[in-house]
């Protein structure tokens, strides 16, 4: 599962729902940026193996972000 899923599933279980329509309102935000750069950076002069090098790296990051600070939610309960 990437780092994009998780945070779709992580945010929707922790946040109470008035903060859980803003961050996910954000997290929309996020992908709809990034499928409007896909097609400007296959274009640039990074070509398609270079837009996948950017998006595998920023995954990379985050990924080792979520494993490092994102907390087990498992037995929790929402207050």
């Amino acid at each position: 599962m990437s780092s994009g899923n998780v945070c779709w599933i992580y945010f929707a279980e922790i946040l109470v729902d008035a903060g859980n329509g803003v961050v996910l309102g954000g997290l929309f935000s996020v992908n709809i940026i990034m499928a409007f750069t896909v097609s400007y950076l296959i274009e640039s002069a990074a070509k398609v193996e270079g837009t996948f090098w950017i998006y595998s790296g920023l995954n990379l990051i985050c990924s080792i972000f979520i494993i490092i600070f994102v907390k087990e939610t498992k037995g929790l309960t929402l207050s």
